[in-house]
């Protein structure tokens, strides 16, 4: 028996068409659907909304599960209807980041440094959204809200490209380290234990500014990658070393690495802001979110296209959470076919497409079909969540 239900959110009516030998139709009435009720809204850097959800008490003895988005309803008084597509269902909260916003509002022709008043709404439905809300939805009462459209800081530069994973060091605290060596052992290798050389290892690869700071930095190399390292920061030999801290044993080689040091002290920290690949300008406005696409602990380049063919994937680094943002830059790809996966298998998370249009928003399927390439260099960008890419030459 296949059960299709809509709901009109402007009469709150909604129709049963029930298909089975004869379509049979039944109207519900508008006290069997309570809408969404909008409690404190936060804006800040994002917005957030915190909600009452809404609930669809239907007569037949069928679980609907009620899904949940934001919606814009007027700009300084002109009426619209945008989902806000990139707004995140907590269970009772909604946010959207305030880059998302920002990008939904210049669609409608405004532009930075515009104050703006809002009106948003909570819009509740039984159809998911990431299948598209065409006909089923109740909206809360409207809040109003205003926003400034900013146009966000960039970092003052980039990685350098590398074979491998990196080892970066800010040591401008550190005059004992002016000079510098990085000296590593660990597994997989006949010579492990010296894995960049004899002591005092390897020289750095060069110095890079991040953030605004310099810092010295060793490509620990593409033969190094998933290894288990133990390391030691030496100055050339000298006399000083670090070693023996928990930061620096048995790291395994598959992510980047940033210290701080001073004479007699080291920390790993974060990344420094411009340090990542550098983002696309791309509009996700119009495009939901697939929930079930996000919480991969590793996505990849699986295919003929990349090195690893079919059996080994091409690892993307996770460059973004809000959104969910993972990149692989400069890659050679072969004039072949390749698609995306989640946690180097096959069973939850598959997306593919078609033929490559390069520097545009390319829309994926989960399942869906091998992509073809022509041979190149490429920077390779995965929006799982928003279950699109973006690739450029």
């Amino acid at each position: 028996m296949k059960k299709v239900l809509s709901i009109v959110s402007a009469g709150l009516l909604a129709v049963l068409a029930i298909s089975c030998a004869k379509d049979e139709k039944v109207t519900f009435k508008a006290s069997e659907v309570t809408a969404p009720v909008i409690g404190d809204v936060t804006v800040g850097t994002d917005v957030t909304v915190n909600y009452t959800p809404a609930a669809f008490n239907m007569s037949f003895n069928e679980k609907m599960p009620v899904y949940h988005t934001l919606g814009l309803i007027s700009v300084n008084d002109s009426p619209c209807d945008v989902t806000l597509s990139s707004a995140k269902d907590e269970g009772t909260s909604l946010k959207i980041s305030g880059k998302n916003l920002t990008a939904a509002l210049l669609n409608r022709g405004l532009s930075y440094g515009d104050n703006v008043d809002l009106e948003i709404v909570v819009r509740g439905t039984i159809q998911d959204p990431s299948k598209g809300v065409t006909n089923g939805y109740v909206d809360s009462q409207p809040k109003q809200i205003s926003w400034t459209l900013k146009e966000e800081e960039q970092g003052s530069s980039n990685l350098p490209a590398l074979e491998g994973f990196g080892f970066f060091v800010d040591n401008s605290d550190a005059p004992t380290y002016a000079e510098m060596a990085l000296y590593a052992w660990g597994d997989g290798l006949s010579d492990a234990n010296d894995l960049f050389g004899s002591w005092p290892g390897m020289q750095p690869t060069g110095t890079v500014d991040l953030g605004g700071t310099t810092f010295v930095y060793f490509d620990l190399g593409a033969k190094t990658k998933d290894l288990t390292v133990n390391f030691i920061i030496n100055n050339n030999g000298k006399g000083a070393q670090l070693e023996n801290f928990d930061c620096f044993k048995g790291q395994k080689i598959e992510r980047n690495f940033f210290f701080k040091i001073t004479d007699d002290n080291v920390e790993e920290i974060d990344e420094p802001a411009g340090g990542g690949a550098s983002l696309p300008d791309v509009d996700l406005s119009g495009y939901s979110i697939n929930d079930a696409m996000g919480g991969a602990n590793t996505w990849g380049l699986i295919g003929p296209a990349q090195p690893g063919g079919w059996d080994v994937d091409t690892d993307l680094e996770k460059v973004s959470d809000d959104p969910e943002i993972w990149c692989v830059k400069d890659i050679e790809l072969a004039g072949d076919k390749f698609k995306f996966r989640g946690n180097d298998e096959w069973k939850d998370y598959d997306l593919g497409g078609g033929t490559v249009a390069l520097d545009t928003i390319i829309e994926l399927s989960k399942g869906g079909g091998d992509m073809a390439i022509e041979a190149g260099t490429y920077t390779v960008y995965l929006f799982p969540t928003y279950m699109v890419c973006y690739i450029t030459k």
